[in-house]
């Protein structure tokens, strides 16, 4: 299956793939979201999934409205 290549984020696609398979049937909770791209990935397969940030963005990442 492939990911969603558009949204940003760190994660490279192998590494998406290996999540979206861990959150396969499964309720999930994503403490630190970002833009969604791990988000996006694992509501593909996972039963629900509940995402926790600020959206603000941050020093590292960069400041602004993310959501």
């Amino acid at each position: 299956m492939k990911t969603n290549e558009f949204i940003d984020g760190f994660m490279p696609e192998a590494g998406l793939l290996v999540l979206m398979e861990l959150a396969r049937g499964k309720h999930v909770l994503e403490i630190g979201c970002w833009k969604g791209r791990t988000a996006e990935a694992m509501a593909r397969t996972a039963d629900s999934l509940l995402t926790l940030d600020h959206f603000k963005g941050d020093k590292y990442a960069g400041n602004g409205r993310t959501l």
